[in-house]
């Protein structure tokens, strides 16, 4: 099955400004980073707990529409 979390998003350094590839679980759980230019700590965070939120709705809707193609194909 295909995972939304597992997918790549850029995330700039808000001290040196180079972008930061981060997973979107990586946002959902408020990992800390250490940024590839300047090597600070990045802590990620998650308003409202909208990235989760949004990964798991993804995720649902994409196992709902594998269930309906292969109750298509019987």
């Amino acid at each position: 099955m295909f995972d939304i979390s597992k997918q790549n998003i850029d995330i700039g350094c808000p001290q040196c400004g180079r972008n930061n590839s981060v997973t979107l679980a990586q946002v959902a759980q408020q990992a800390t980073i250490t940024c590839a230019g300047c090597r600070r700590r990045i802590t990620l965070k998650d308003k409202n707990g909208s990235a989760g939120k949004s990964v798991r709705d993804i995720n649902n809707a994409i196992r709902d529409f594998e269930n309906t193609l292969k109750k298509l194909g019987r």
